[in-house]
């Protein structure tokens, strides 16, 4: 327990930790809870603006918004996330710091009920109690990792042979439009709460703004296939009707072309800097 003490892993104890301990704990925290590590970070440096969101809001360029804001910005979004796990995340964090701007990123796939995993019940346990905290499987495999790092470095000899990207691009699309489109339940409850979040904003003058962040057409096009045209149709008016809404995962330059996308979900670096670019600076430029 002592060693997971020092190292403290996601930074719950908010020890002040060297460099180097930072550096491995960082890369192998990230890995096992990130959302964990995310939150704790904010909390032991909250900031005014915070990005929320999943995989695609993760994927910004930070200290690019931060520079056009000429304010430090807190990416909180997490890979894999969830529509309730942003919910929970804004209610958790608006009670820690005195937020100005919010930004959810919000795509018609985290918009359905069954879509309701919901981590941060983990980390408001761990925080609150620290004992179990220290003792958890995910502080423990962190610990380990950052000390086999520390001891032993960070092993990057063991490559993979190239992929083929057209193959992981097919086996993505079929598996993951399966996993998120195969079955859709209408989210009223999530909706109950977006419309709370709002009101708490608006009460609170928090700027708000959503966005759906693009991705390829390819995926755009499951949508058709599954025959959820309307439950998208639904999807649109509902968050449109919240308030500020920018729908940038529509037919446009930004989701075209193949070559600037890591799969059919993930934009790559150039599409990257266009979108953080265009949110930080207010200009939609490239949304609907």
């Amino acid at each position: 327990m002592c060693v997971v003490m020092y190292i403290d892993p996601f930074n719950v104890l908010a020890r002040n930790s060297s460099v180097e301990v930072n550096r491995a704990k960082q890369m192998a925290s990230s890995d096992i809870h990130l959302p964990m590590l995310k939150i704790s970070n904010f909390i032991n440096e909250p900031t005014e603006i915070m990005l929320l969101g999943d995989s695609r809001v993760h994927g910004l360029n930070t200290k690019l918004f931060s520079k056009i804001k000429q304010k430090k910005v807190s990416n909180i979004a997490f890979r894999g996330t969830t529509l309730n796990e942003i919910l929970s995340t804004f209610r958790l964090l608006t009670q820690i710091k005195a937020i100005t701007e919010v930004y959810i990123g919000l795509n018609f796939n985290l918009y359905n009920a069954l879509n309701n995993k919901n981590r941060i019940d983990d980390v408001e346990l761990y925080r609150n109690h620290i004992i179990a905290y220290l003792f958890s499987p995910y502080a423990l495999r962190s610990t380990y990792q950052t000390v086999k790092t520390l001891l032993f470095g960070n092993d990057n000899t063991h490559t993979e042979p190239p992929k083929n990207k057209d193959i992981i691009w097919t086996k993505i699309l079929s598996h993951m439009s399966q996993h998120y489109y195969g079955t859709y339940v209408y989210p009223s409850e999530y909706l109950s709460q977006l419309k709370e979040l709002v009101s708490y904003c608006k009460t609170h003058q928090i700027n708000l703004t959503f966005f759906s962040p693009p991705t390829h057409i390819d995926l755009q096009a499951k949508i058709k296939e599954f025959k959820l045209e309307n439950e998208y149709k639904q999807f649109l008016n509902d968050i449109s009707k919240l308030g500020r809404f920018y729908n940038y995962d529509t037919t446009s330059e930004l989701t075209v072309n193949q070559e600037d996308y890591l799969d059919p979900f993930h934009y790559g670096p150039k599409i990257r800097d266009i979108l953080t670019t265009d949110l930080a600076l207010d200009t939609f430029e490239y949304s609907k």
